[in-house]
């Protein structure tokens, strides 16, 4: 399924246009073997048009359009922390931060990453990927 669906984004952006967006979808269809769900929430963090990545009943993460860039809600659990900490080197400062500064929630975090450069898109990639395969999901 292609994201080129029109979505009706704010200040009518056409964020579909943006190459980190279409990365970034493509790699979870590929990865996940989802399709993106676009809905509307309202969400306290982010209300607004949203795309939902979910698997078995389990959301895998949510992206929000923005103006150069998208913001993504990724859930990690606890236990993964020490492993991130342990890829510093490969984290950028900003991310590794927010990891190190989240409240936890139920044993997990809550993370509202922006993604706005490649590096920022590739350490969504690696921790996504790094869940999936230590946990699952």
């Amino acid at each position: 399924m292609s994201l080129d669906v029109g979505i009706a984004a704010t200040d009518n952006q056409d964020f579909t246009q943006d190459i980190l967006w279409r990365d970034m979808d493509s790699f979870i269809q590929q990865e996940f073997k989802v399709s993106p769900k676009i809905t509307y929430g309202k969400h306290f963090a982010k209300p607004g048009w949203n795309v939902k990545y979910q698997k078995s009943g389990q959301v895998i993460c949510t992206m929000y359009p923005e103006a150069e860039g998208f913001s993504i809600m990724v859930v990690i659990p606890l236990s993964m922390v020490p492993l991130l900490e342990a890829m510093s080197d490969e984290i950028e400062t900003g991310i590794l931060n927010m990891i190190k500064t989240a409240i936890p929630l139920k044993d997990t975090l809550w993370l509202m990453i922006r993604v706005n450069s490649d590096i920022a898109l590739k350490n969504v990639k690696q921790l996504m990927q790094l869940k999936e395969i230590v946990f699952g999901s």
